[in-house]
């Protein structure tokens, strides 16, 4: 479950999956979730608004929003592994237990055995949590919204002279920006046709 809450997140939020996992109590600040500089990868501050489904996901957690089931030094908290989200996601992909066959053959060496059966896996072509932002980005330009706005929601580093002159935070823009992803996003993924007759029935 918290994989699948981290990689919803990552879409909702177009935040990269090492911020989204490293996520704690003391960044939520009401609407907004404020990385500190020191997780960012650009080494800024960065400011992420949240929609009602990203507060959801979220929940309200004490410490890490996203805790790992073994404890750190100490036996203090801490949160996922950045690459545990990566390696659940191939598991549960179909075609994973294949390639892994076929690398351990030319490896001359035995594969391990699936943690997930195959047909209880997704008929999806092959993606990373990292496509999940990218899928965000491009949702959000096909919705009219401009390159600043886009880099501004994903934390991307301003250069040039743009950096010297621009100093706006683009804190509205993100927020109605974020806020029609939303709402774009349950439009996508809303049962259709029969299948929403059949949910509709349950």
């Amino acid at each position: 479950e918290e994989i699948k809450r981290a990689l919803r997140l990552i879409l909702v939020t177009g935040a990269r999956p090492g911020e989204v996992i490293g996520m704690h109590a003391r960044e939520i600040n009401g609407d907004w979730w404020e990385i500190p500089a020191k997780r960012s990868k650009n080494s800024l501050p960065h400011r992420v608004f949240l929609t009602k489904t990203a507060k959801q996901l979220i929940g309200k957690p004490a410490g890490y929003a996203f805790p790992s089931p073994r404890p750190g030094e100490d036996d203090k908290e801490k949160p996922i592994e950045e690459n545990a989200i990566a390696h659940a996601l191939r598991r549960n992909l179909k075609g994973y237990t294949r390639q892994r066959a076929a690398r351990a053959k030319a490896d001359n060496s035995t594969p391990a055995k699936a943690e997930v059966a195959e047909d209880k896996k997704l008929e999806l072509a092959h993606f990373t949590p990292h496509d999940l932002r990218r899928t965000c980005a491009t949702q959000m330009a096909e919705m009219g919204q401009s390159n600043e706005v886009i880099d501004a929601i994903l934390g991307h580093k301003t250069r040039g002279i743009v950096a010297v002159y621009n100093r706006h935070d683009y804190a509205k823009e993100k927020q109605a920006a974020l806020a029609g992803w939303e709402k774009r996003l349950k439009t996508i993924t809303k049962p259709r046709g029969k299948a929403a007759k059949v949910a509709a029935s349950k």
